[in-house]
Parts: structure tokens; C-alpha cells; sequence
């Protein structure tokens, strides 16, 4: 993972964190964490229960950021 990749995976952790993965981990360290695999699944689940869009999804995590902050 470039440097660059990795500022912008932490910056992203620190918003969103993600189960099962410390901020100063490497994602790659956890390829194969099943739970991490789970959670993750879990959460792919979850948005396709939505039925909405790529776009739609989008557009509705930067209004609430947006709302957060």
C-alpha cells in the first residue's frame, strides 16, 4: 500500500471505523479475518437491502456528514 493509499485509509478509519480493525493496522494484514470477512458481508447486505444506487448511497453519506459536522 502506497503511502498515499494509507493516509487516506486512516483518514477514513478515523470516521468510520470499521469492525474488527484498528486504525493502525494494515488492511492487507486483515485479508482473512473472518470476522472482518463477516462484518463486512453484513454490511454489503445491508446496503443492497436498501435497493438504492451507487449514486443514491453516496449522496446520502455526504449529507450526513454533513449533518455530523
Amino acid at each position: 500500500m502506497t503511502p498515499t493509499n494509507f493516509k487516506r485509509w486512516q483518514k477514513h478509519l478515523s470516521k468510520w471505523p470499521i469492525a474488527y480493525l484498528k486504525g493502525d493496522e494494515e488492511l492487507g494484514s486483515q485479508s482473512e479475518n473472518p470476522k472482518l470477512i463477516a462484518w463486512l458481508e453484513q454490511q454489503l447486505d445491508q446496503l443492497i437491502a436498501t435497493g438504492l444506487s451507487k449514486k443514491a448511497i453516496q449522496e446520502k453519506s455526504s449529507m450526513s456528514q454533513i449533518t455530523l459536522a
